[in-house]
């Protein structure tokens, strides 16, 4: 927990950061086609909320290289983000991925971005990237799903240690 007290202020803000779901499983898929790579459920962050969440990821590569898009994101059972932007490079590698995504109410529901970083020897950064495919629930978010897919079948993108944070205010 952090905390900042202003001069002018007579409270005390604090910004609390609180883990409410994990996957630390490893999972993967050779997918040419999205398909949800990691899910947490069992969520209860309100639209009050702001969110964030970090995964590592690593690919492999053996036939044509054409990248490893890990871009995807589903809030409950909508898709605010296709994976579409792709990890490029000559090499496997290794990194991780970031979404912000701040509270959510009426005519402001496409608010998440999205950051990357890998040991790509190119494309080694993605970001900022959007909500481009849908709006986000204006509801309590209650599953996260990371969605991810490569760009040849013979390739294989990971996903481990997924981690969803609400942030809160108070």
């Amino acid at each position: 927990m952090t905390s900042r007290q202003y001069p002018d202020q007579e409270s005390e803000e604090r910004v609390v950061h609180r883990a409410t779901g994990t996957d630390t499983t490893e999972r993967s898929t050779q997918s040419t086609t999205a398909v949800d790579l990691s899910t947490v459920s069992g969520l209860n962050i309100p639209v009050t909320s702001a969110i964030y969440i970090i995964a590592s990821i690593r690919a492999t590569y053996v036939g044509v290289h054409v990248g490893f898009f890990v871009d995807g994101l589903k809030l409950n059972s909508t898709v605010v983000r296709v994976p579409t932007t792709a990890f490029a490079g000559s090499a496997s590698f290794s990194g991780m991925i970031m979404w912000h995504i701040s509270p959510r109410s009426a005519n402001y529901l496409r608010n998440g971005v999205f950051h990357g970083a890998s040991g790509a020897n190119s494309s080694p950064v993605l970001g900022p990237l959007g909500f481009v495919t849908a709006d986000a629930p204006n509801a309590t978010i209650t599953s996260i799903s990371i969605q991810a897919k490569v760009g040849d079948a013979g390739n294989t993108v990971y996903i481990k240690d997924v981690y969803v944070f609400e942030r809160t205010a108070t």
